[in-house]
């Protein structure tokens, strides 16, 4: 029985992955705190892909902000920061998939959790403004070769947004040390909605 939902649940997520959600019909739908995970055409999005052998090379939080609805991530070029999301999708060159994350385990699921989704963005928030973010891309590669960084504002997008998960009350126990996008997208607390169009 345990093996039947397990390929029944990959036949839904598979199904979801496949399922094309029109921006304007979903919007308000979205909720402050759901994930976006995404999957870009760069070639940099490729090797993180095939590196942390996930189908996501990106991850951060979708955000209502005045009215608006955007997102709140950590990216190579500024760090952690809010952007609109039409704009977004406009010109992000790949898929960007909408996950709702559910805040409280359903009826006798064996794993437990609880989270707080004003907490969690609240942390997402003051990241942006305290200036954290990834390493610029000069300092990214340099690490390669053994140089140091300011490692208490550098956080990549996954890492990013486990922080903020864990603000909100996640308990990411080891997950949170070598966290990728893809690890986070098979967590039980979010359920895949479908990917994203205009």
């Amino acid at each position: 029985m345990k093996r039947v939902e397990e390929v029944m649940g990959r036949v839904a997520i598979k199904a979801n992955l496949e399922r094309e959600l029109v921006y304007s019909d979903f919007r308000d739908q979205i909720r402050h705190g759901d994930l976006f995970f995404s999957a870009g055409e760069w070639v940099s999005s490729r090797v993180i892909e095939a590196a942390t052998q996930s189908k996501y090379s990106h991850v951060g939080f979708f955000e209502k902000h005045q009215g608006r609805i955007g997102i709140v991530h950590s990216d190579s070029e500024r760090g952690a920061h809010f952007e609109l999301l039409s704009p977004f999708l406009r010109n992000y060159r790949g898929g960007v998939f909408w996950y709702r994350l559910r805040t409280q385990q359903p009826a006798g699921s064996p794993v437990q959790w609880r989270m707080n989704r004003k907490k969690i963005m609240r942390a997402a928030w003051d990241k942006c403004e305290q200036g954290v973010g990834y390493p610029k891309k000069w300092q990214f590669l340099t690490t390669w070769f053994g140089s140091e960084y300011d490692e208490q504002y550098a956080e990549f997008c996954s890492e990013f947004v486990t922080n903020c998960l864990v603000a909100g009350g996640w308990d990411a126990g080891v997950l949170a040390i070598n966290v990728t996008p893809g690890a986070l997208a098979a967590q039980p607390f979010l359920s895949l909605m479908g990917r994203l169009t205009l």
